[in-house]
């Protein structure tokens, strides 16, 4: 039995690499989802879960760093 492995087949991120990116737990970044602070990603029509564009990790990304600055 070959061991499995990770392919990717999309620039895509799952929630938790974007919850990296942004240097943010998880938690919080669902809670801001669940808060309608930022808009829910697409999702996969196989599975539910959330596909995050490397564009939209970008926007998400620019928008924490003008809250951080007005702190």
């Amino acid at each position: 039995m070959s061991p499995r492995k990770n392919v990717r087949k999309s620039e895509n991120l799952r929630t938790s690499e974007v919850a990296s990116v942004l240097g943010i737990s998880q938690r919080t970044l669902l809670r801001r989802l669940a808060a309608g602070i930022w808009p829910e990603p697409m999702r996969d029509p196989q599975n539910n879960y959330r596909v995050w564009r490397p564009a939209e990790v970008q926007r998400l990304r620019e928008e924490l760093e003008r809250e951080r600055r007005a702190q």
